[in-house]
């Protein structure tokens, strides 16, 4: 971490040269003078199935443009704690809106999402909540992901072939 010798003076100076304030905050957290405690996540929920076994319907870069929204609530916006995980990033979506309601159970390797918004696993046809992070297939479970500030938060619901 970067230490400089600044005044109020030279923050004003800095905050008018920055192009929005989440660069002005991330650039005062490098330089010690305001460390970032909180952060803000956007959270969605996508219902639609895809059948993962067609790689043009779903890849691990799929964009939430190419996912139809239909019938999905609002993004939750929340902000939390530096470091929190994704588990209690959507207790906290769910506190704003029930729609993010869900149930999860206690696994070996951590929770595992069994419902949200009443809409649950389906074993039988391998219909399963996945979670996205940015665009991206999450590599970690809901309790180790912990996403950074500005991140999108997905939880697809979404046909899996575990071949």
């Amino acid at each position: 971490m970067l230490r400089a010798a600044i005044d109020y003076c030279d923050i004003f100076r800095i905050r008018d040269q920055c192009h929005s304030l989440n660069t002005f905050f991330e650039l005062l957290t490098r330089i010690s003078i305001f460390p970032l405690q909180m952060i803000g996540v956007r959270v969605e929920v996508l219902f639609n199935h895809r059948d993962s076994s067609k790689k043009s319907n779903l890849s691990e870069n799929t964009s939430p443009k190419s996912v139809s929204t239909k019938g999905c609530p609002p993004s939750a916006y929340v902000q939390v704690e530096n470091g929190t995980n994704a588990h209690d990033i959507l207790k906290e979506a769910a506190n704003q809106h029930s729609c993010y309601n869900f149930t999860a159970i206690s696994t070996a390797f951590g929770h595992m999402i069994k419902s949200i918004s009443g809409v649950a696993s389906n074993t039988v046809e391998n219909l399963y909540w996945r979670i996205y992070i940015d665009g991206k297939l999450a590599q970690v479970g809901i309790d180790d992901l912990r996403p950074k500030h500005g991140s999108i938060l997905r939880f697809q619901y979404e046909k899996v072939n575990w071949g």
